[in-house]
């Protein structure tokens, strides 16, 4: 492994550089994102409607704050394998957490969206589908879909729980 770090330094390098821009730019856009829809009179400018303000606020963290977090894991993890004398950052040592809550926050997400979609709405999703097959269908590609992405976020934590000793330890034997 130490041997593929030096012949990418460089690669590696834009990498980290292009995932910490990355994270940066997200987390500078999801205010923005927010403020821009509470007054642009779209249909979740209206404060008092806590299903569209809750709702605004899931599409919030899972499109900008949850990838800017992995984004940010990444480039300190690229930088933990390139530099020999990098101490892991936060986000890196508490990485394998942050994607198990990843995980549980995909997981809520999909049973929000269902009951923000089917119960709030009155079943607007639903009614394109006349037989209870179809609706059986919805469901499960819903549940699927979410089952894998919960299925990587806790297998990369995995991963990362597992690799983090084994790249500390050959850094001190170098």
């Amino acid at each position: 492994m130490n041997e593929f770090v030096k012949q990418n330094q460089r690669l590696l390098h834009f990498y980290s550089v292009a995932a910490q821009s990355t994270a940066v730019v997200l987390l500078i856009l999801a205010p923005i994102f927010i403020i821009a829809r509470m007054f642009s009179g779209g249909r979740f400018s209206s404060m008092g409607d806590w299903p569209s303000l809750l709702n605004l606020l899931t599409h919030v963290l899972l499109s900008y704050i949850v990838p800017a977090g992995l984004a940010l894991l990444v480039a300190q993890f690229i930088r933990y394998l390139r530099e020999p004398e990098y101490r892991a950052g936060w986000v890196l040592r508490h990485g394998s957490a942050i994607l198990y809550v990843g995980g549980v926050v995909v997981a809520t997400n999909s049973v929000w969206r269902w009951f923000f979609f089917v119960v709030i709405i009155n079943h607007s999703t639903l009614d394109a589908f006349s037989t209870w097959a179809g609706k059986l269908l919805a469901i499960l590609v819903s549940l699927v879909l979410t089952a894998v992405g919960v299925l990587i976020l806790v297998g990369l934590g995995q991963i990362l729980k597992r690799t983090m000793p084994l790249i500390e330890e050959s850094k001190t034997l170098v």
